[in-house]
């Protein structure tokens, strides 16, 4: 015959231990004794994937909060089992070039009784700054210094002169 063990485990059981009853039901041998021992259920953590979030910005601005989204959770269990908040990082400033950077997912500060955690990293797409600026032509030799520059409609060409674009101190 055959004998089957069993346990009041189920798959929504915590992490830990449980018991796994023996039993002898089933079996017979005309030769043999049979005794039953019971046996340990270990129940490890299911695993959780905390993945920084793709992030968009404008060259010179500063970098955008980096959130992290997390999957993987069973048995209809959501992030309300999660304590703590993780932010991802990254080493791109307001001066790293158009292009991409890496996005530093992070599982620190986070726990849940049932889960472990491992991080994924997600991309930083940095864009070109094409917002529209006023041009200020500088003011030429023999203009009234007190006098504002006009800002010349977009329509207009400059074709001559110095042009100076951003705020003061910046050309």
């Amino acid at each position: 015959g055959t004998a089957t063990g069993s346990s009041t485990a189920t798959e929504t059981t915590g992490v830990g231990t449980a018991v796994i009853t023996g039993s002898i039901a089933g079996l017979s041998a005309g030769n043999y004794d049979f005794s039953a021992a019971n046996g340990v259920l270990t129940i490890g953590p299911a695993h959780l994937t905390v993945t920084a979030d793709n992030q968009s910005r404008i060259y010179g601005a500063s970098n955008p909060l980096f959130t992290e989204t997390i999957t993987g959770f069973v048995n209809g269990e959501t992030s309300g089992v999660v304590s703590g908040t993780a932010t991802g990082s990254s080493t791109a400033t307001e001066t790293t070039g158009v292009g991409t950077a890496v996005i530093t997912g992070s599982i620190a500060g986070l726990s849940a009784s049932n889960y472990d955690f491992s991080a994924a990293n997600g991309v930083l797409t940095i864009t070109p700054d094409t917002r529209d600026r006023p041009v200020i032509p500088e003011p030429s030799e023999g203009d009234d210094p007190f006098h504002e520059p006009s800002v010349i409609p977009p329509d207009q060409v400059v074709t001559e002169g110095a042009l100076f674009f951003g705020g003061e101190g910046s050309n």
